[in-house]
């Protein structure tokens, strides 16, 4: 038979969809962004500070458990892209200061 076929006994295919291992947060998005218009690292740091709150009826399918396992998942993740918007943040002042410095110096 051919290889696509339901009863094929060969290796496995790939998958052909992302792997969801992680969710798209707005840290993610401000970080990405951030390279075009460096204030949104800025924007991004602050996800560091603030504390994440979810409305009463987020996830209502969920037990108390999956939903503090999802909430802990999107903080994790969260906090993950903030940190790397902090460390763009500092890079860019670095390199200003840096070509600062060099064009006053010449």
């Amino acid at each position: 038979p051919p290889p696509y076929s339901p009863d094929w006994d060969g290796q496995k295919l790939p998958e052909y969809t992302p792997s969801l291992s992680e969710t798209d947060t707005v840290a993610r998005q401000l970080f990405k962004y951030g390279f075009f218009f460096p204030l949104f690292w800025a924007i991004g740091v602050y996800f560091i500070f603030a504390p994440m709150r979810v409305s009463p009826d987020w996830e209502q399918g969920k037990t108390e458990a999956e939903r503090e396992k999802i909430l802990s998942d999107l903080r994790q993740t969260e906090m993950k892209w903030a940190k790397r918007c902090l460390w763009a943040l500092l890079s860019f002042f670095v390199c200003m200061i840096l070509i600062i410095v060099a064009v006053v110096v010449s």
